[in-house]
């Protein structure tokens, strides 16, 4: 039986399977990159937020969210290592010391960017469940003591507005009532 291919036509077809490959591959990586970062920062919001209202609400919030956190970041380390090892089934395409010194910002922020920022967030969300459930993490803005005193302050305040004084008259003034009726 004869071959449909030859063998340089199947070699190309292989090499633009994994060029779209690694293309698709690098959009949901991006794609997933953002939302984890927009995840986690109305993640830190909802914490801050939840914080103010009750301690149960606080570890409510970052349970989900650390779950939810370290979910997103293995699919995107999952990603990553899939998108290195396309690249090394496609073989190098430069080998001078040229093309690697330029490629290197490229990798350095690619290893930031997939790896380390969604391990030190997810990092983060993680000690701050631990924190907040031994009870040595209190995130309100404002602390109970503090916001006591504003209220007695303001008590303060309000009793001493409603007990104005009155100015003092001097006698050789009349008062603006008596000139107008006249």
């Amino acid at each position: 039986m004869a071959r449909m291919y030859t063998p340089r036509d199947d070699d190309k077809s292989k090499s633009i399977d994994l060029n779209q490959e690694r293309h698709f591959a690098e959009s949901l990586l991006n794609q997933r990159t953002n939302f984890f970062i927009i995840f986690f920062i109305v993640l830190v919001v909802l914490a801050i937020v939840a914080s103010n209202f009750s301690h149960n609400y606080l570890v409510i919030v970052l349970s989900v969210g650390t779950i939810i956190c370290w979910g997103l970041t293995l699919t995107i380390i999952k990603l990553s290592l899939r998108i290195k090892y396309i690249d090394k089934n496609l073989g190098k395409e430069g080998t001078n010391i040229i093309s690697g010194f330029l490629k290197l910002p490229f990798k350095i922020l690619g290893w930031v960017s997939d790896i380390f920022i969604p391990v030190l967030c997810s990092i983060l969300i993680t000690v701050g469940l631990i924190l907040s459930t031994s009870g040595y993490f209190d995130t309100q803005l404002i602390p109970r003591q503090v916001e006591e005193k504003i209220k007695e302050e303001l008590k303060i305040e309000k009793d001493t507005l409603k007990k104005v004084k009155q100015p003092e008259r001097i006698k050789e003034f009349k008062s603006i009532d008596s000139v107008i009726q006249k």
